[in-house]
Order: C-alpha cells, then sequence, then structure tokens
C-alpha cells in the first residue's frame, strides 16, 4: 500500500493491519477496508485527493475486495492496465445516451421545470434506496475514475440500445459516458458495483435547458432510475441539479 494511503488511514484512526487484497479476473489489484459511515465520505475525498500521488482511485462498495461480485465474462478481453475503451463508437454508438434531441430537451423544460430546483441533498437518495450502506472503501490503479468500468468489469449491465455486445464495448460504453460527465460537470466515481454507479459532481448543471439535457441522459443511460426518481423532469428538479447522482440497474 502507498505511503500516502497508509498516512490518511492513519489520520483517521484505523491501522495498516486492516487492509485486505485481491486481483481481479483481468490482473486488477484491489485493496480495501472497512471505514465508519461517520468517516466514510471524508476519507474517500483524501484518498480522492492524493491520487495524484498515488496512481490509486478510492472507490466505496459494499463488498471487501475478496467478495467483489465480477462479472462472469470479466476476463474475455479486459487486461488491467490495457486501454480498449477509447473507441466512442463501442458497442453501436457510446455516446448516444449523450446527444438527446432538442425537441426532447425542450419538452422537459416546457413541462414547467423550476428556476429554483430543490437538489436532494448529497447521499440522500443513495441512503434511501440501499438496504445496507457500503462499509468499505476500496482502491485500484486507474488513470481516471472513469476508467474504473473497465478496471473492475462493472457494472454487467447492457448498453440501452444493444444488449449483445462484447464485454469490452460494454464497459466501453460506461466508460465513455463517464468521460463526458467528468469533462462537463467533474463528476468521478464514488460508488461502483455490479449493478450500481453513484457519482460525485463537481459542478452540476443549473440552468434549466442543461439540467433538462442531462436529465434525459440519464434516463438513457439509466432507464432503472423511472424506478428510484422518476421520468426526465423529476430528474431535472431533483438528481441532475445535486452534487452526487445515483444510477441503479434491477
Amino acid at each position: 500500500m502507498h505511503d500516502a494511503v497508509v498516512k490518511v488511514i492513519h489520520e483517521f484512526g484505523l491501522e495498516k493491519g486492516s487492509i485486505e487484497r485481491s486481483i481481479s479476473p483481468g490482473g486488477a489489484v484491489l485493496e480495501g477496508f472497512r471505514c465508519p459511515q461517520s468517516s466514510i465520505r471524508q476519507m474517500w475525498r483524501r484518498l480522492r485527493d492524493v491520487h495524484a500521488q498515488t496512481g490509486l482511485w478510492p472507490f466505496v462498495s459494499h463488498d471487501s475486495p475478496e467478495d467483489w461480485e465480477w462479472d462472469s465474462g470479466a476476463d474475455a478481453g479486459i487486461l488491467h492496465g490495457q486501454n480498449n475503451t477509447n473507441d466512442d463508437r463501442a458497442c453501436g454508438e457510446a455516446r448516444s445516451a449523450l446527444n438527446p434531441s432538442g425537441d426532447t430537451v425542450s419538452q422537459v423544460v416546457a413541462a414547467g421545470l423550476s428556476d429554483n430546483p430543490k437538489p436532494y441533498a448529497y447521499g440522500e437518495i443513495a441512503k434511501s434506496y440501499f438496504h445496507r450502506q457500503p462499509e468499505w472503501i476500496i482502491l485500484t490503479e486507474a488513470e481516471r475514475s472513469f476508467t474504473l468500468p473497465a478496471v473492475l468489469n462493472a457494472p454487467s449491465v447492457p448498453h440501452p440500445s444493444e444488449s449483445t455486445c462484447a464485454p469490452s464495448a460494454l464497459y466501453g460504453y460506461h466508460v465513455a459516458v463517464l468521460r463526458e460527465w467528468y469533462e462537463r460537470y467533474g463528476a468521478t466515481v464514488y460508488y461502483i458495483g455490479s449493478s450500481a454507479v453513484v457519482l460525485d459532481v463537481a459542478n452540476p448543471p443549473l440552468s434549466l435547458l442543461e439540467r433538462a439535457r442531462v436529465a434525459v441522459e440519464q434516463v438513457e443511460y439509466c432507464g432503472d432510475l423511472s424506478q428510484v426518481i422518476g421520468d426526465s423532469f423529476d430528474i431535472a428538479e431533483r438528481q441532475a441539479p445535486s452534487h452526487q447522482w445515483f444510477f441503479w440497474w434491477d
């Protein structure tokens, strides 16, 4: 474990001996430890802040490194450190979710979108939806947080318009979407699992049009949001302007 990570662990009163380690089917090394709920967000942020020193990206998880639920095809063509996710056309048109029509966006605004949204508080939607709260912080080598789906082979859910794509293309789709939101809004991966992603968003959209655009994108990316939040209008009102975005696939 990198010295900068050990230093952060000690700052929060934890011991280096509490670290567990495993290796993914694709060869990624995962090191993690349990973290008290009262400290998990603050510790994640501190570990994120030293990423430039460590090269290790922290993410919150329900599972320990040894219990991580790897996709059954995780060893099929995905190797740790191999960047095969640059092609934005992976699995059809990877960025199709990020090019909503003007008419669709305008319809969300015209539905009565408020100039004064009421965004979810940080962690509100995830806390209310998860049956139990995540208690692990895991670190793995990643240049940027948006590459984690390719490193971790997760989430193992299909492209919205093509459910038979190969594993590398599937994870490439996630990478392409998350990279776009990182570049536009500073969205970084906070939690990731086999069926969920939670993003920490530094600069969420606030204007009517940008909130509507992001809401339409999020519905395309994760259709199951209708079971969690509602339709595009609800997402534009509550999740899009929030500093945390929650995605879950049934």
